[in-house]
């Protein structure tokens, strides 16, 4: 958050990341998201479900990169794909992600963070969320 006022190319931010660290946990933690802790510097720190594994072209690549790379290694992406669900994102109807590459189309599992997934369930969930009448019936079909 202070790399381009650092540089010279902006201004600082009106908030400290340690503000909004308590935020972006609670968000990271609700949508699922998992990937890495590789103590880069260049990679914010974060609470992950566990990464996705490499394909075996990944770990041939990593295998190579890491031995002629100068200290540079490939890591797993950081994705909103669920590897280990929570008991709340079970209740909501999600699941782990099943290596489908259904993801574009709308992961039928809950595992690819959306809002039809995650986020409509939830408010629906409280009781206090209202929508115009043509998304009601749909809004059954989703709790």
């Amino acid at each position: 958050m202070e790399a381009n006022a650092k540089e010279g190319n902006s201004i600082p931010w009106p908030i400290s990341y340690e503000e909004l660290a308590p935020w972006d946990s609670y968000v990271e933690e609700f949508a699922g998201i998992s990937g890495s802790k590789e103590g880069l510097a260049q990679l914010p720190r974060g609470d992950f479900q566990p990464p996705m594994n490499l394909t075996p072209p990944e770990l041939d690549l990593k295998a190579a990169i890491e031995e002629k790379g100068k200290g540079r290694t490939l890591i797993p992406g950081r994705v909103a794909h669920l590897t280990a669900p929570t008991e709340e994102q079970i209740a909501l109807g999600r699941a782990s992600c099943q290596y489908r590459n259904l993801c574009r189309r709308g992961c039928p599992f809950g595992a690819y963070f959306s809002s039809q997934a995650a986020t409509l369930k939830a408010a629906a969930n409280t009781g206090k969320m209202t929508l115009p009448s043509p998304f009601n019936r749909s809004l059954r079909n989703i709790r």
